[in-house]
């Protein structure tokens, strides 16, 4: 079995105003294809 865990800002230290943000939806989204390439 493996395990991941993630560091970094916590969310209220984000640039961005809220998570609906242009900025906020693409830095998700490419952190869920580059973790899906990454279980794979």
């Amino acid at each position: 079995m493996y395990s991941v865990s993630f560091t970094g800002y916590r969310p209220e230290k984000m640039p961005f105003p809220n998570e609906e943000h242009p900025l906020c939806l693409a830095l998700k989204k490419r952190l869920r294809e580059e973790i899906e390439k990454l279980v794979k």
